[in-house]
């Protein structure tokens, strides 16, 4: 239960379904004290002055758009998926193919397909924070693409790699 607290580091796909749900009252907060901590410790590794300001300038939109990366990474990774299965069990119905998707949605698969959508979420947290996160801060370009490197890595969806049924056991 202690993983699913950080929504932004390890947004699962399946947790969509889970709207509404009592978790995003602890999630909304945890996500947001993650999202400051890592500006946090950017800032203070890079030396950064005014950190106040630079958080109250740019905290918002980076706890937004890491929300927005995650629902998108997730969304993709669900019409991927959906529609993939929609496409093979419709036109071909082979069971071999049925037994692939099973794969991929429950086995060794869903750790690879995870991790193409964990890549998705990072690139998005990074391009998002990138363009728009910053932009009311005294940030260079050059420390603007530091920040939005280390937050996209840190704060990416990691938990999109751990199997849907390793999860579900868990509650």
């Amino acid at each position: 239960m202690v993983p699913v607290v950080f929504a932004n580091v390890i947004f699962p796909t399946w947790f969509i379904s889970a709207l509404p749900s009592f978790l995003w009252l602890i999630i909304i907060p945890a996500n947001f004290l993650v999202d400051s901590l890592v500006l946090y410790f950017w800032m203070k590794a890079r030396k950064i002055e005014n950190k106040t300001q630079i958080w109250k300038k740019s905290i918002l939109r980076i706890w937004i758009f890491g929300f927005l990366s995650d629902f998108l990474a997730s969304a993709i990774l669900m019409l991927f998926y959906f529609g993939w299965f929609a496409f093979w069990e419709n036109l071909l119905s082979m069971d071999w193919i049925a037994s692939w998707i099973s794969i991929v949605a429950y086995g060794w698969g869903s750790s690879i397909y995870g991790l193409i959508g964990t890549l998705i979420g990072m690139v998005m947290i990074y391009l998002f924070n990138r363009q728009w996160s910053f932009k009311k801060t005294t940030l260079t370009s050059a420390q603007i693409q530091n920040a939005s490197f280390w937050l996209a890595l840190i704060t990416a969806p990691w938990m999109l790699i751990v199997p849907a049924d390793l999860v579900l056991r868990w509650f």
